[in-house]
């Protein structure tokens, strides 16, 4: 397993979140869309503008990827269109970690389905905080994460063996096969 390269943005995080819904027409038939959000698809170039500005284009880490994250939000206060004063929600850590997954595919790694392992801490988030989001990366393997799952307690592993015998076998074969087998 190899160490972390590390990267340090100053970007202030932003939820994964689904884009305006609308409805149009095409040869006479009525069809749903679904529109960008600008706020998600602004944040995700951030994070990729930030990387290469930053640190340069970076060697794709092939194969699969082991993502830790820690992010600060800033909870803004604004005007909404009816003159009052609003301030953004806290966000979980989920939505913040899905978003900055899809912004480093192609920067970091070649696509988020091969991110089989992620870690991701919310720091601080409030109006004086300065919005950051702090990344690592690693190549790893599916041995690593079987090696991980020893890690736990015998209870537990006990408890996942009674519900699925064929959960983690005794000895590790790699099962998963090179990540263009998976997918």
């Amino acid at each position: 397993m190899t160490d972390y390269e590390w990267y340090v943005l100053d970007v202030n995080p932003e939820p994964w979140a689904v884009g305006s819904l609308g409805v149009g027409r095409r040869g006479g038939q009525v069809y749903p869309y679904m529109g960008k959000n600008l706020q998600l698809d602004a944040y995700k170039k951030a994070i990729k503008e930030g990387i290469l500005s930053q640190y340069g284009t970076q060697p794709l880490i092939a194969g699969f990827v082991d993502l830790r994250l820690f992010f600060w939000r800033n909870r803004a206060k604004y005007l909404n269109v009816a003159g009052r004063t609003n301030r953004k929600n806290d966000v979980d850590t989920t939505n913040m970690q899905k978003a900055t997954e899809d912004a480093l595919q192609g920067v970091l790694f070649g696509n988020d389905k091969f991110v089989i392992n992620c870690k991701s801490s919310i720091v601080a988030q409030g109006p004086e905080v300065i919005g950051k989001v702090v990344i690592g990366v690693r190549s790893i393997t599916p041995d690593d994460v079987i090696r991980e799952y020893r890690e736990l307690p015998e209870s537990i592993r006990r408890k996942i063996a009674d519900i699925d015998a064929n959960a983690v076998p005794e000895e590790s074969p790699n099962k998963w096969g090179n990540s263009e087998e998976l997918f």
